[in-house]
């Protein structure tokens, strides 16, 4: 019996039949793309061109960057433009640095002068992937993780870096809405605290001197006559988990090495949690119900950031 040669069209080779058909009768056969990807596609739409290759988004696809040089993506395209100029365009970078040699698809980064916000990207040494650095790869992360999540969710969400001193990778970043990037960003140099969110505030009768305050969702959260500013930090990071959405607003722990401490105040149904910091108990002022709160999974989120 004489061997059937795969049969080619376009960028699809035929493997096999499946066996199976569409609710129309139309037959299913497993196809090789160009790329190596092996797809179920309808073999009568291959056959008359109306199907050419895996997916619309295939890298393998004719024209600028994998087929990704139209309308409909160019939400990613400037969102990837925009992340590697911040990183990369010191106004150094020239034609024939190895980031752009062989693409010059990133030949906006050898601009003679920097990119403006240069000095807190690339210049605090934040990078971006390898894998990032062509767009092929990119935009399938982008259009689940940003565009289709914000679509899901009701606003608009841009890339956000989960570890702010972290690099732009598909491990470290996602998409999240500005009311929440506005909680996950560096310290402000005039920020004496070392914590976003915290800040000094007028002394009070107490000797209080330390104040926290915080915008999500159109609501302020604020507390104030702190005594120390681990004390006013805990309190802050009890807030974003017990009252906002504790996946995407991250607690900030203490700099130094630190410990939960847990104390029953005179009525036994309330809690007070502190940080032990070199023997020091920096003590919350808000108390908590343990048949309202969980504290074994608070104590954890705490100890776990």
């Amino acid at each position: 019996m004489a061997l059937i040669k795969p049969k080619k069209v376009n960028m699809l080779t035929w493997i096999r039949d499946t066996g199976e058909r569409t609710s129309n009768g139309g037959p299913l056969a497993l196809y090789r793309c160009k790329c190596g990807k092996e797809v179920v596609k309808i073999t009568h739409n291959v056959n008359n061109n109306n199907t050419t290759s895996c997916s619309r988004i295939c890298p393998a696809r004719p024209g600028s960057a994998g087929g990704f040089a139209r309308p409909k993506y160019a939400k990613a395209r400037q969102a990837w433009a925009n992340m590697l100029s911040r990183v990369y365009a010191s106004g150094k970078v020239k034609i024939d640095d190895p980031l752009v040699a062989g693409n010059s698809s990133l030949g906006f980064l050898t601009r003679d002068t920097p990119d403006p916000r240069y000095h807190v990207y690339g210049g605090r040494g934040i990078k971006v992937c390898k894998e990032w650095h062509d767009f092929r790869n990119f935009i399938p992360w982008y259009m689940t993780n940003v565009l289709e999540a914000g679509k899901n969710a009701g606003v608009r969400y841009t890339i956000d870096r989960i570890d702010n001193d972290g690099d732009y990778c598909p491990e470290n970043c996602r998409g999240a809405s500005n009311n929440v990037q506005n909680h996950n960003k560096a310290v402000l140099g005039r920020n004496k605290t070392g914590y976003n969110g915290v800040f000094p505030g007028p002394p009070n009768r107490s000797g209080g001197t330390y104040r926290y305050e915080l915008r999500c969702n159109k609501k302020r959260y604020t507390g104030n006559g702190y005594k120390s500013i681990l004390a006013t930090l805990l309190d802050l990071n009890i807030v974003k988990i017990l009252d906002i959405d504790r996946d995407y607003i991250i607690p900030a722990p203490p700099k130094e090495k630190y410990t939960i401490h847990i104390e029953i105040t005179d009525n036994p149904v309330r809690h007070t949690l502190g940080y032990i910091v070199d023997g020091v108990i920096h003590m919350s002022k808000r108390r908590l119900d343990p048949s309202v709160v969980d504290m074994k999974e608070l104590v954890a989120k705490l100890q776990s950031q």
